[in-house]
């Protein structure tokens, strides 16, 4: 027996029995009936809270947003909130980060960090974002400091997640497919009672996976309960929870370029040590706790609060390259130890309309505060520190490197000489905004201008610490607090030219993220805020009875202050500028009741205008007029779904492809990866059995088994590429009623 039909036999047990009466003398199954899915079959998302934190329809908001749906992320069975966007949203690339359990992207030639919002709230050092319980993914471009305070300038990743249901909804989904992939999700909804006062939603998750890389396999366990309350119909109260446990062997970047091109060699190849790596794998638990109520003072104003607190633990076993001669002898470094992140963030928002004559304001005030605390805490990072670096714990030869494997010595003997060897850093920040922002209507809807501003003022400290006393000094002696504030406005208009199509400009400063949360200088000092402005003008459209929406923008961002990575933990040196100019379009939705379609495209030149030279040996030098790396000039994508009729009821076919120029592998452009296209297919049935809808469905991922790599790590060497995964399969089996 395979083990593919080992890891179905659970499954298919589970499913037979909710689908068996409660009568064991009725073993008849009824007759099939092919029928429709209880997700909605929209690819078209028509509504926007993350763009101005109203409901207003996208046409009219003057700004660059995209949504992906939850029938998207089901037709394209995406476990993890970076696949889910990639391919779907315009001028969004991977960005690879020295963790590759991060959620991270590069957004209009910018990096977002390991930062997404959940429900409008920022969580920053996102790891492992699971889509299980997620509704919806929303990509605002641009600097949007005024409504949510410290950001990239590219833009930003906000998901909604599933809310309790007032009418009883149970789904059960399992899949299994290529390397070893097994993955089970549940979503059980519904009243708690008659009068459904009381909602209740359950959603979870379990998936185990080997890789296409030796030695290397991962975990994920997810449970999120959440009830709503509403005790009248002004006053409502959700609240939430996150369990969540990872646990993999070393799946961190360790690829490395031979010459300006990823090296001659298979991507199959582990090139770390599996005596240090497999018995010490990477953890992490998240335990998240949330609140959202809202209160109607009447039928035009409502008071709104939310606060969320995230704790995330971890013990990291990750090995680097840190350099590699002509004969491919590879040197790999460790970072062994505890890490992890506190987060505290809430707001307070008042929002209500108000009309004067013909001109009507959609209007909101509001507060928030942010907590942040990261911490390395006392870990083991050998063959990192500068000034004096260490030689690496392990040499392997990318061409043979089984003579490699087992060498690296014991961690107990490693971990003996921490004075050489210890290292922490400890990050605070405390954030605290107002802001207030009027959408005025006018010229019966047809004219939107939108007029809003924060002013922020925050404490942000960090600490560094070497050696044996390197928690202590990173709290004590190197640890200093520096104080930010700025004023981010911005302004758009939009203009409907016809009666499907509006024409928007918009302006934006930002002050941007404080770098304190991304480390320290190499003399241990907190790095100064980021600022952005953005220029744009674009046009949006709708079609075919408003189920197709077409978008098209052109953009110029500058920022300030641009953290580059020293060869060292969490250390840094800065850029003095950057610019990003492009063009990009986007169109998702229906083309008639078979036909749906999303497709994107854009080019972008992200370009530093202001380098440095490099004040230490270990740093490379950056010019003016080099490109932002893991920025591609060139992305486009396409995927189309048909959706059966008459004889074909019930099927649906769906395929696509996703093409990613060219991209340069550090800020001193030193190497480049090169550009790839993905392509993807999809088979579904849908059909009913008794009162339950049951989907199989079969999911390829790079068809045509392209060997690509979506980037270098942000430590921007050339010693730690990501390759791409090769070609893969999934099967599912969905059960909903």
């Amino acid at each position: 027996m395979n083990k593919i039909t080992f890891r179905l036999l659970p499954l298919a047990g589970a499913l037979s029995l909710i689908a068996t009466p409660q009568s064991q003398a009725q073993v008849q199954l009824p007759p099939v009936e092919v029928t429709a899915t209880r997700l909605s079959s929209d690819y078209k998302v028509t509504t926007s809270v993350t763009a101005t934190k109203t409901d207003t329809p996208i046409v009219y908001t003057p700004f660059a947003v995209q949504a992906v749906s939850e029938q998207v992320i089901a037709d394209q069975k995406t476990s993890r909130i970076q696949d889910a966007i990639l391919g779907n949203v315009s001028n969004v690339a991977p960005n690879a980060n020295g963790f590759s359990d991060n959620t991270n992207f590069t957004i209009r030639g910018f990096n977002t960090g390991p930062n997404v919002y959940q429900d409008g709230l920022l969580l920053p050092y996102s790891m492992n974002v699971d889509t299980a319980n997620i509704y919806s993914i929303e990509v605002l471009k641009g600097p949007s400091a005024a409504l949510y305070g410290r950001m990239p300038p590219g833009g930003m990743v906000n998901y909604t997640t599933m809310q309790p249901l007032d009418t009883p909804h149970y789904a059960i989904e399992g899949s299994v497919g290529s390397y070893g992939f097994a993955r089970s999700v549940i979503n059980f909804s519904g009243p708690a009672d008659d009068g459904k006062n009381v909602l209740y939603r359950l959603d979870a998750a379990a998936t185990r996976a080997d890789s296409f890389v030796q030695f290397e396999n991962s975990s994920n366990i997810l449970i999120a309960p959440s009830v709503t309350i509403k005790p009248n119909d002004r006053f409502q109260i959700t609240l939430q929870a996150v369990y969540q446990n990872v646990r993999n062997v070393d799946s961190d970047p360790n690829f490395p370029a031979f010459g300006n091109r990823p090296a001659p060699i298979s991507i199959h190849t582990y090139l770390e040590d599996p005596g240090i790596t497999s018995g010490n794998p990477d953890t992490m638990e998240k335990n998240f706790y949330a609140y959202q109520w809202s209160f109607k003072l009447d039928d035009d104003w409502k008071i709104e609060n939310k606060l969320a607190y995230n704790h995330l633990n971890e013990n990291v076993t990750n090995m680097f390259g840190t350099s590699m001669d002509a004969s491919g002898n590879f040197a790999n470094s460790l970072i062994y130890g505890p890490a992890g992140v506190k987060t505290l963030s809430t707001n307070v928002e008042l929002s209500g309309k108000v009309k004067t004559g013909e001109v009507g304001h959609d209007l909101l005030f509001g507060g928030d505060h942010l907590s942040f605390e990261e911490y390395l805490n006392g870990i083991y990072a050998q063959g990192y520190l500068p000034p004096f670096f260490t030689p690496g714990v392990q040499t392997i030869n990318i061409f043979d490197p089984q003579s490699g494997y087992y060498t690296t010595p014991s961690l107990t003997s490693l971990l003996s000489d921490m004075a050489d060897n210890g290292f922490a850093l400890l990050s605070n920040q405390r954030w605290n905004g107002v802001y207030a922002q009027d959408m005025i209507s006018s010229f019966g809807n047809r004219v939107h201008l939108l007029i809003g501003a924060r002013y922020d003022w925050a404490t942000v400290g960090s600490g560094s610490g070497f050696g044996t006393t390197a928690w202590a000094d990173a709290n004590t002696n190197s640890y200093s607090e520096s104080q930010d504030k700025g004023f981010s406005p911005r302004i758009g208009l939009s203009v409907q030219v016809l009666p499907s199509t509006n024409i928007y400009v918009n302006y934006s400063k930002a002050l941007g993220l404080s770098n304190a949360a991304t480390g320290v200088t190499v003399t241990g000092q907190p790095l100064p805020p980021q600022w952005s402005a953005q220029k744009e003008v674009g046009l949006k459209s709708e079609f075919f009875d408003k189920n197709l929406s077409a978008s098209m923008s052109y953009f110029e961002i500058t920022q300030t202050n641009i953290p580059s990575y020293v060869s060292a933990p969490d250390i840094f040196e800065l850029i003095g500028k950057a610019r990003s100019r492009g063009v990009e379009a986007d169109i998702e939705g229906k083309l008639n009741n078979s036909w749906s379609i999303i497709g994107t495209a854009s080019h972008d030149n992200a370009k530093i205008t202001e380098g440095y030279a490099a004040p230490h040996p270990w740093l490379p030098s950056v010019q003016a007029g080099n490109y932002l790396p893991s920025v591609p000039v060139n992305m486009g994508s396409i995927w189309v779904r048909y959706t059966g009729r008459a004889k074909l009821m019930g099927w649906k076919f769906a395929s696509g492809v996703t093409f990613v120029g060219q991209t340069q592998g550090d800020p001193a452009n030193d190497f480049q990866t090169p550009g790839y296209s993905v392509v993807r297919g999809m088979a579904a049935y849908d059909f009913k059995l008794g009162d339950k809808n049951y989907t199989v469905q079969i999911n390829v991922d790079n068809m045509t088994n392209r060997r690509y790599f979506y980037g270098s790590t942000a430590y921007g060497n050339s010693y730690s590429l990501t390759p791409g995964t090769p070609r893969t399969v999934l099967v599912t089996l969905r059960m909903e009623m």
